[in-house]
């Protein structure tokens, strides 16, 4: 007897710009194609597949903040600087999807370079914290803030002026989203030693009328860095 013409419909979906299998045929575009098939008795066997495409997944955008050191891991691939990056991961769908990440991992390192000493020919000193880092992640802000018992300059600034011995401290402030700091200490000595007499040299018996010449030479620790000459009766 005569054994009729099966048919069947299979849907199927694809990515976008990728490809689909139905009914043992590979398909690049969407749309309804009979898939003619032999069975096991030798009749034809007619398979209609619909071909969809997966709508476009749109593109993920995050923004993260952390202090540092951190780390911070998107489909598999891990980011441990502030930066922006574009990963290429798989949806639920197993289609491409994009996430953009704005990364800031915040690491803020404060640095006083070693002050002087303040004495009679070093008052004030400069402290200087400008060695320190700098926030560098996109839209992230830095701030100092010193403290200490002799700061007469802004104490805002990577560097101050100080007129006083004691402990003095800088805090750096790096900050998007969150807020992290880091803070390093000095401690500025003071000498009061008076500078020794200066050794002078020349004529100790002058004649009125006559003209001299007399050098003083810095003597002494610490030894004076310069003179201030006199004459009997301040002449």
């Amino acid at each position: 007897h005569l054994l009729p013409t099966t048919y069947g419909m299979e849907t199927v979906y694809m990515c976008q710009n990728e490809s689909a299998t139905c009914a043992g045929e590979e398909f690049f575009t969407p749309g309804t194609f009979p898939v003619i098939l032999t069975g096991y008795q030798g009749c034809d066997s007619i398979v209609t597949c619909k071909v969809n495409v997966h709508p476009t997944s749109p593109p993920t955008n995050l923004t993260i903040n952390l202090c540092g050191p951190a780390e911070y891991e998107v489909c598999n691939t891990i980011y441990d600087a502030s930066g922006n990056y574009s990963e290429t991961c798989t949806n639920w769908l197993g289609c491409d999807s994009i996430v953009n990440l704005n990364l800031a991992i915040l690491e803020p390192s404060a640095t006083i370079n070693p002050p002087g000493m303040l004495n009679c020919q070093n008052d004030p000193i400069t402290l200087d914290g400008s060695n320190s880092s700098v926030n560098t992640a996109t839209g992230g802000t830095t701030s100092y803030n010193w403290s200490g018992p002799g700061i007469i300059s802004n104490s805002g600034l990577p560097q101050i002026q100080v007129n006083q011995s004691g402990n003095y401290c800088l805090v750096v402030t790096h900050a998007r989203g969150v807020v992290c700091k880091d803070t390093a200490c000095v401690v500025v000595s003071s000498s009061s030693a008076v500078p020794g007499l200066p050794q002078i040299s020349g004529n100790l018996n002058p004649c009125d009328d006559s003209t001299y010449i007399y050098t003083a030479t810095a003597n002494g620790n610490p030894a004076p860095t310069s003179f201030t000459w006199t004459l009997p009766g301040n002449q």
